[in-house]
């Protein structure tokens, strides 16, 4: 087994496919350009070609800088997979000798991980065997091991932190639900995530941090707290919000 080896192999195969896209769409715009010049294809063509530079330089994280007035040219252009965020997950076998966590040396273990961070990526260690445990006998493990969780909620949390999201929470009589945003997006544009029409018709969201409205019991409780916030269209929602939004129609 050699984990650097298949890494890199993925990612090669990656920038194959994304090379083989890249070079068809070239041919194509090129095709095009010679019938009518037009802006956006240009700028189109010009950052193909910064990004088949960049694949045959073997630099998978490398991507095209989109320039102000570029937007539309970008939005046609395809994204390189390779060039995109990458978290690279080994299983580990289970041991008590926490220096023996590596499934490889230690010089292949910091290889791997250079390499992971080389591409703006990052390397998460999981135990796979706790999923095959009860929970109370995953619990006593992860205890010994000094772990207050298992890997598989840290390749979550890694995850979403790597791909700028996080969540929210609504919560009513029916159901509590969990929605995933993009970090630093506003109220109105949360609300957007549930349902277009509460986006237009926004008003305003009462907030309620997770842990307040817990350890509270209810919102109502929450209020008589003054746990609840009353927030605008511009409130940039946090990690773990519980929002009410108040809208027309």
């Amino acid at each position: 087994m050699d984990p650097l080896r298949d890494a890199v192999s993925l990612d090669l195969e990656l920038m194959l496919s994304d090379l083989d896209q890249i070079e068809r769409r070239i041919e194509r715009v090129e095709k095009d350009l010679k019938k009518k010049k037009e802006t956006v294809l240009e700028l189109e063509h010009v950052l193909l070609l910064r990004c088949r530079a960049a694949i045959q330089a073997e630099n998978a994280a490398a991507r095209a800088t989109v320039q102000p007035g570029r937007e539309e040219a970008a939005h046609r252009l395809h994204v390189p997979v390779a060039a995109g965020p990458c978290c690279t997950c080994s299983t580990l076998a289970m041991t008590r000798r926490r220096s023996s966590i590596p499934p490889c040396s230690g010089t292949a273990w910091k290889s791997w991980t250079a390499s992971t961070e080389r591409r703006g990526g990052r390397l998460r260690a999981h135990r796979g065997e706790l999923a095959e445990l009860e929970e109370a006998a995953a619990a006593e493990l992860l205890g010994a091991y000094g772990l207050k969780e298992p890997g598989l909620h840290r390749l979550i949390r890694a995850t979403y932190d790597l791909l700028g999201l996080i969540q929210f929470f609504t919560a009513g009589e029916p159901e509590v639900r969990a929605w995933t945003i993009r970090r630093g997006m506003t109220a109105v544009k949360a609300a957007g995530a549930i349902h277009t029409d509460i986006e237009r018709g926004f008003i305003r969201a009462e907030v309620v941090r997770c842990e307040d409205l817990l350890a509270a019991g209810s919102i109502p409780a929450a209020r008589e707290k003054g746990q609840v916030r009353l927030e605008g269209k511009e409130y940039i929602v946090q990690e773990g919000d519980v929002i009410l939004f108040r809208h027309s129609g």
